[in-house]
């Protein structure tokens, strides 16, 4: 009887916790994406009406970079495998677009085995509108590097991701090296209306 009776209030817990959770809010609003107009990796053009209506998460990074950018590809590839591509579509910004034409940027992806169904475009153009897109659009810090044979390469940028609604607000930032970072990540995503 004893047993029975732990068992039901843990089952009551949990069910309260479900509830409490399904009831959490929606993630704040942390800023407004501007509208948009870049190339992807296929060389087409690329632009935030193509996100419309769907929530997406927003990744910074140059092809040369020589330690944060493949570990955060790494990073984005094991969360690919976690949340459907039909529930969120990544675009990755490149901070060096001189250097990130299409065509570089798609053998990056074959590089790292980004496979065209993951739903993950990566994205370059003129520089001074990416990087002001980049600085004042997703409020991620960008500029060239002082050394650029340092550990980081040659732009220095943050590593943080964007979560972004459908309606191009900014829901949440993320820093892919915390593992708790990545639970809210998907948590807030479950959230977002």
């Amino acid at each position: 009887m004893r047993r029975l009776r732990v068992v039901l209030a843990a089952l009551a817990f949990v069910a309260v916790g479900a509830c409490n959770l399904a009831k959490a809010p929606p993630p704040p609003v942390l800023g407004q994406v501007p509208e948009f107009h870049l190339v992807g990796d296929d060389g087409g053009a690329f632009n935030s009406a193509a996100l419309a209506g769907k929530s997406w998460l927003a990744s910074f990074l140059f092809t040369s970079c020589p330690g944060p950018c493949p570990r955060l590809v790494e990073k984005l590839k094991t969360l690919r495998t976690k949340i459907p591509a039909s529930d969120l579509a990544f675009v990755s910004f490149s901070v060096d677009p001189v250097t990130d034409t299409p065509a570089v940027l798609a053998q990056y992806k074959r590089d790292h085995g980004i496979a065209a169904s993951a739903a993950w475009t990566f994205v370059t153009g003129p520089e001074e509108p990416v990087l002001e897109l980049v600085r004042r659009g997703f409020l991620i810090g960008v500029d060239r590097a002082v050394d650029p044979s340092g550990e980081n390469g040659a732009v220095m940028h943050g590593v943080r991701v964007a979560l972004i609604d459908g309606d191009r607000r900014i829901r949440g930032f993320y820093d892919t090296e915390s593992a708790d970072d990545l639970v809210r990540l998907e948590q807030e995503l479950g959230r977002i209306e």
